[in-house]
């Protein structure tokens, strides 16, 4: 019968319980950044815009660069997903139709609430009250 050491190697060794915590977490984490969705969250975009009237930003400037990042990361997924399609990888990137489809949509929903009184507090808008 062959000894163990020579069957699994010289440096096999059994593992500590923690370090396979440590692994699975590790792989846990790899998956979640593989799973990026996107940054303009309607709380997301609450609180940049929060941080921006903090610093002083007008109602008007801190919606624009809240719509601005969050323009910004739809563009980045719709080129991702764009990249990695079979068919339509070498296709022009479809980041500034998008950019500005975003920019529309988002302007016209935030305007609509601040023309209608509803400015309340450091926050623009972007979403109903919870």
């Amino acid at each position: 019968m062959r000894n163990l050491k020579t069957v699994v190697g010289p440096f096999a060794k059994p593992r500590p319980p923690r370090f396979w915590v440590v692994v699975l977490a590790a792989v846990f984490a790899l998956l979640q950044l593989a799973n990026v969705t996107g940054r303009d969250t309607p709380d997301t975009k609450n609180y940049l815009s929060y941080a921006l009237s903090l610093r002083g930003a007008s109602k008007h400037e801190a919606a624009a660069a809240t719509i601005d990042y969050a323009c910004a990361g739809r563009a980045s997924l719709a080129r991702r997903d764009q990249s990695v399609n079979v068919v339509h990888f070498r296709e022009p990137s479809p980041a500034g139709r998008v950019v500005e489809e975003c920019r529309r949509d988002q302007w016209g929903w935030v305007s609509k609430r601040l023309s209608a009184g509803q400015t309340a507090g450091h926050t623009v808008p972007f979403m109903p009250p919870r």
